[in-house]
Protein backbone atom coordinates (compact mmCIF):
# COMPACT_ATOMS: atom_id res chain seq x y z
CA UNK A 1 0.00 0.00 0.00
CA UNK A 2 1.37 3.78 -1.03
CA UNK A 3 2.84 5.78 2.40
CA UNK A 4 0.21 8.08 1.38
CA UNK A 5 -2.60 6.10 1.23
CA UNK A 6 -1.33 4.25 4.14
CA UNK A 7 -1.14 7.77 6.26
CA UNK A 8 -4.62 8.55 4.98
CA UNK A 9 -5.79 5.52 6.41
CA UNK A 10 -4.01 5.32 10.05
CA UNK A 11 -6.14 8.59 10.44
CA UNK A 12 -9.43 7.62 9.85
CA UNK A 13 -11.25 6.47 13.41
CA UNK A 14 -12.43 3.26 12.14
CA UNK A 15 -14.69 3.17 15.50
CA UNK A 16 -16.54 6.23 13.81
CA UNK A 17 -15.84 5.60 10.22
CA UNK A 18 -17.76 3.24 7.62
CA UNK A 19 -14.67 1.23 6.26
CA UNK A 20 -14.87 -0.21 2.59
CA UNK A 21 -12.55 -2.47 0.79
CA UNK A 22 -13.30 -2.25 -3.17
CA UNK A 23 -12.02 -5.16 -4.90
CA UNK A 24 -10.30 -7.68 -3.89
CA UNK A 25 -6.98 -6.72 -3.71
CA UNK A 26 -8.16 -3.64 -1.97
CA UNK A 27 -10.13 -5.44 0.29
CA UNK A 28 -6.79 -7.68 1.32
CA UNK A 29 -4.63 -4.56 1.29
CA UNK A 30 -6.78 -2.86 4.25
CA UNK A 31 -7.51 -5.73 6.08
CA UNK A 32 -3.82 -6.31 6.15
CA UNK A 33 -2.53 -3.36 7.09
CA UNK A 34 -5.26 -2.58 9.70
CA UNK A 35 -6.59 -6.05 11.06
CA UNK A 36 -8.42 -4.93 14.04
CA UNK A 37 -10.69 -2.87 11.63
CA UNK A 38 -14.20 -4.12 11.03
CA UNK A 39 -13.71 -3.39 6.97
CA UNK A 40 -16.81 -4.20 5.11
CA UNK A 41 -15.85 -5.94 1.54
CA UNK A 42 -17.37 -4.31 -1.20
CA UNK A 43 -15.72 -7.25 -4.04
CA UNK A 44 -17.32 -9.69 -6.69
CA UNK A 45 -15.40 -12.42 -8.78
CA UNK A 46 -14.71 -9.67 -11.89
CA UNK A 47 -14.78 -6.04 -12.25
CA UNK A 48 -18.55 -6.24 -13.21
CA UNK A 49 -19.44 -8.57 -9.86
CA UNK A 50 -17.40 -6.04 -7.52
CA UNK A 51 -19.40 -2.85 -9.83
CA UNK A 52 -22.77 -4.50 -8.63
CA UNK A 53 -21.03 -4.68 -5.13
CA UNK A 54 -20.40 -1.35 -4.85
CA UNK A 55 -23.79 -0.18 -6.53
CA UNK A 56 -25.67 -2.38 -3.92
CA UNK A 57 -24.23 -1.44 -0.49
CA UNK A 58 -25.15 1.53 1.44
CA UNK A 59 -23.13 3.82 -0.27
CA UNK A 60 -25.86 4.30 -3.30
CA UNK A 61 -29.00 3.08 -1.31
CA UNK A 62 -30.60 6.46 -1.98
CA UNK A 63 -29.08 7.13 -5.60
CA UNK A 64 -31.59 8.54 -8.22
CA UNK A 65 -29.24 8.51 -10.92
CA UNK A 66 -26.07 6.53 -11.81
CA UNK A 67 -23.34 6.40 -14.33
CA UNK A 68 -22.01 4.64 -17.40
CA UNK A 69 -19.24 3.40 -18.94
CA UNK A 70 -17.34 0.52 -20.75
CA UNK A 71 -16.01 -2.88 -18.90
CA UNK A 72 -13.17 -2.84 -20.55
CA UNK A 73 -10.93 0.58 -20.57
CA UNK A 74 -11.04 2.68 -17.56
CA UNK A 75 -10.23 6.71 -18.42
CA UNK A 76 -14.22 7.03 -19.28
CA UNK A 77 -15.41 5.64 -15.96
CA UNK A 78 -12.40 6.99 -14.18
CA UNK A 79 -13.35 10.77 -15.86
CA UNK A 80 -17.15 10.01 -14.87
CA UNK A 81 -16.57 9.08 -11.07
CA UNK A 82 -16.01 13.05 -10.43
CA UNK A 83 -19.47 13.75 -11.71
CA UNK A 84 -21.09 10.53 -10.19
CA UNK A 85 -19.60 11.54 -6.67
CA UNK A 86 -21.28 14.99 -7.14
CA UNK A 87 -24.47 13.34 -8.13
CA UNK A 88 -24.01 10.72 -5.16
CA UNK A 89 -24.34 8.16 -7.82
CA UNK A 90 -22.00 4.67 -8.62
CA UNK A 91 -20.77 4.35 -12.12
CA UNK A 92 -21.76 0.92 -13.56
CA UNK A 93 -19.58 -1.08 -16.38
CA UNK A 94 -20.82 -2.14 -19.35
CA UNK A 95 -19.95 -5.91 -20.91
CA UNK A 96 -19.86 -5.04 -24.62
CA UNK A 97 -23.58 -4.61 -25.63
CA UNK A 98 -24.83 -5.99 -22.58
CA UNK A 99 -25.40 -4.91 -19.14
CA UNK A 100 -23.76 -7.80 -16.28
CA UNK A 101 -26.80 -9.42 -14.66
CA UNK A 102 -26.08 -7.64 -11.17
CA UNK A 103 -25.88 -4.50 -12.64
CA UNK A 104 -29.17 -5.20 -13.67
CA UNK A 105 -30.80 -6.46 -10.70
CA UNK A 106 -29.72 -2.92 -9.29
CA UNK A 107 -31.10 -0.93 -12.04
CA UNK A 108 -34.36 -3.03 -11.78
CA UNK A 109 -34.75 -2.66 -8.04
CA UNK A 110 -38.50 -2.58 -7.06
CA UNK A 111 -37.38 -0.03 -4.32
CA UNK A 112 -34.81 2.23 -6.40
CA UNK A 113 -36.19 5.50 -7.93
CA UNK A 114 -33.75 6.25 -10.41
CA UNK A 115 -34.08 9.59 -12.47
CA UNK A 116 -31.08 9.93 -14.46
CA UNK A 117 -28.57 8.01 -16.71
CA UNK A 118 -24.99 9.73 -17.40
CA UNK A 119 -22.97 7.90 -20.14
CA UNK A 120 -19.03 8.23 -19.94
CA UNK A 121 -17.33 8.07 -23.38
CA UNK A 122 -18.84 8.14 -26.81
CA UNK A 123 -20.00 4.74 -28.73
CA UNK A 124 -16.87 3.26 -29.50
CA UNK A 125 -16.77 2.68 -25.83
CA UNK A 126 -20.39 2.66 -24.71
CA UNK A 127 -22.35 1.20 -27.69
CA UNK A 128 -25.41 2.34 -28.14
CA UNK A 129 -26.90 -1.29 -27.70
CA UNK A 130 -25.48 -1.20 -23.96
CA UNK A 131 -27.23 2.18 -23.57
CA UNK A 132 -30.25 0.99 -24.72
CA UNK A 133 -30.50 -1.95 -22.26
CA UNK A 134 -29.39 0.36 -19.61
CA UNK A 135 -31.65 2.68 -20.58
CA UNK A 136 -34.77 0.60 -21.02
CA UNK A 137 -33.62 -1.88 -17.48
CA UNK A 138 -33.46 1.40 -15.22
CA UNK A 139 -36.16 3.51 -16.99
CA UNK A 140 -38.80 0.95 -18.34
CA UNK A 141 -38.48 0.25 -22.20
CA UNK A 142 -39.75 3.71 -24.25
CA UNK A 143 -39.94 5.89 -21.29
CA UNK A 144 -36.71 7.36 -21.22
CA UNK A 145 -35.10 9.40 -24.01
CA UNK A 146 -31.47 10.38 -23.71
CA UNK A 147 -31.62 14.12 -24.86
CA UNK A 148 -33.68 14.28 -21.25
CA UNK A 149 -30.55 12.64 -19.58
CA UNK A 150 -28.38 14.80 -21.15
CA UNK A 151 -30.02 17.96 -19.77
CA UNK A 152 -30.54 16.84 -16.75
CA UNK A 153 -26.47 16.01 -16.23
CA UNK A 154 -26.41 20.19 -17.93
CA UNK A 155 -28.49 21.56 -15.15
CA UNK A 156 -26.55 19.87 -12.78
CA UNK A 157 -23.55 20.87 -14.22
CA UNK A 158 -24.87 24.20 -14.24
CA UNK A 159 -25.47 23.94 -10.19
CA UNK A 160 -21.99 23.77 -9.50
CA UNK A 161 -21.05 26.68 -7.39
CA UNK A 162 -17.06 26.39 -9.22
CA UNK A 163 -15.57 24.75 -12.33
CA UNK A 164 -12.37 24.09 -13.25
CA UNK A 165 -10.63 24.06 -16.57
CA UNK A 166 -7.18 21.62 -16.83
CA UNK A 167 -5.38 21.73 -19.59
CA UNK A 168 -2.32 19.18 -20.01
Amino acid sequence: MPAATLGYLASVNPATTDVYGVGGPGYNAVRGAFPAWNVTPLKGDDRFATTAAVAGSKLFAHASAFGLATGYNFPDALAGGALAGALHAPVLLTDGDAIPAGEAAWLTSPTRKLTMMTVFGQTGAVSNAAENAAGDLAFGAGNWDPHTAAAAVAAAMAAATRAQLIRG
